[in-house]
């Protein structure tokens, strides 16, 4: 795993803690330390993830990059139907998040985001977890 992936782990942490999210997000040398979903984050993950299985965001890096840079080249209709409401819903979560476009945070919130209740059911007293990274874990099932 890069340290600037690390990095931007930490970062995306950090917008869900500040918005309200996530309880509990936190890395500590690289060792899983806790991550406890808000009913808020509950319910924007329920949400998110069928947004990122029918556009296929889960794929690579490159295609969640794609899809944000699509959404927000495009203007809502005031018909808009499902998935022209999903893409706004994909950006205002961005914004309120305050995650960066780019390609690597973007890529680490749909596997966060994608893995949610995989990772907030993670026993962390677990000895399989004793020497693994929440970074590893992401990566592994992303």
């Amino acid at each position: 795993m890069k340290s600037s992936e690390a990095t931007t782990f930490e970062e995306v942490g950090a917008g869900l803690l500040s918005a309200g999210w996530v309880e509990i997000f936190t890395l500590k040398n690289g060792s899983v330390c806790g991550l406890q979903w808000t009913p808020k984050g509950e319910q924007r993950g329920l949400l998110l993830r069928p947004i990122i299985e029918s556009f296929g965001l889960a794929g690579n890096a490159e295609r969640a990059k794609q899809f944000t840079d699509d959404c927000e080249n495009e203007t809502a209709s005031p018909t808009a139907d499902a998935r022209e409401v999903g893409k706004l819903f994909w950006l205002t979560c961005l914004d309120e998040l305050a995650i960066s476009k780019d390609q690597t945070p973007l890529w680490v919130f749909v596997r966060i985001i994608k893995l949610g209740d995989e990772l907030s059911t993670l026993s962390l007293t677990s000895p399989e977890l004793a020497n693994r990274s929440l970074v590893d874990i992401v990566a592994q099932h992303g």
